[in-house]
């Protein structure tokens, strides 16, 4: 399910940061890119996913996800993911985090009540 589809992005997440290392080093050293990182036109480091991510048949609850925007644009992009509806609680007397602001500016209102 979606817990997959997270732990298969950071692996990937994780293997991209590991191939851009590399590749700094290598070229700080001035040898050519290790032969088993796969280079974009632009000359990044390109890592695909282990397997294909699946999509949820009925839909999906989220916690504590997204919680920056290059998540929601992760979830958007990468697992064709894009919420109808949030239901963000907090507790009462504390600020909104920051995903509330997030989540508006990609269009969703959390004014708007649930409906059943």
């Amino acid at each position: 399910g979606i817990e997959k589809n997270l732990t298969l992005i950071q692996k990937q997440a994780e293997a991209l940061e590991d191939a851009k290392k590399r590749l700094e080093e290598a070229q700080a050293n001035g040898s050519d890119p290790p032969e088993d990182i796969v280079l974009d036109d632009e000359g990044q480091p390109v890592v695909e996913l282990e397997e294909p991510l699946k999509k949820p048949s009925k839909g999906y609850v989220l916690q504590g996800f997204p919680e920056s925007a290059e998540q929601l644009e992760a979830m958007k992009l990468k697992m064709g993911l894009v919420p109808d509806q949030v239901l963000l609680l907090k507790v009462l007397g504390e600020e909104a985090p920051e995903t509330l602001e997030i989540l508006q500016k990609e269009g969703l209102n959390a004014s708007q009540p649930l409906q059943p």
